[in-house]
């Protein structure tokens, strides 16, 4: 089993972090916890998504921006390169009820869709109480006029 590199050059070079201090091993558990606990609760959330009460509501993209990710090229067994970067299209949906929906855009979605657009989303109670918006559920687009064609 590796040890954490804070560990195992602490003693070597007084620059790393020491995780022998009792403050810091508690806000590492804390930054670890909060992840996992958000992450459970997200997907929990999603799996118990009730379909048969879903809703159809107005949603409005408030903005769209690209991620940019790292393509690698395999070189040999376990060895691996960066091949060049490429872009993945996103929208922040503001939903009719105030909450904000992140959406990843794919293939002409991601051409067609514009700041100011008006979509209908399909939106169902989660398992935990938060909305769930359903990937492909976007119907009725309805393009404003103050972009490009």
């Amino acid at each position: 089993m590796a040890a954490a590199p804070g560990v195992v050059f602490a003693n070597k070079d007084k620059l790393v972090l020491n995780f022998r201090l009792s403050a810091l091993r508690i806000v590492a558990w804390i930054g670890v916890l909060t992840v996992v606990i958000d992450g459970a609760f997200y997907g929990l959330n999603y799996l118990g998504a009730d379909k048969s009460r879903s809703e159809v509501i107005e949603a409005a993209v408030e903005k769209k921006y690209y991620k940019e990710r790292q393509r690698t090229k395999r070189i040999s067994r376990r060895v691996y390169t960066s091949n060049g970067t490429y872009h993945v299209p996103y929208a922040d949906l503001r939903l009719s009820d105030g909450h904000l929906a992140t959406l990843q855009l794919h293939g002409k979605e991601a051409l067609d869709t514009h700041k100011g657009d008006r979509f209908r989303v399909t939106v169902a109670p989660g398992a935990l109480g938060a909305k769930v918006v359903f990937r492909g559920s976007i119907v009725n687009r309805t393009k404003q006029n103050n972009h490009k064609k």
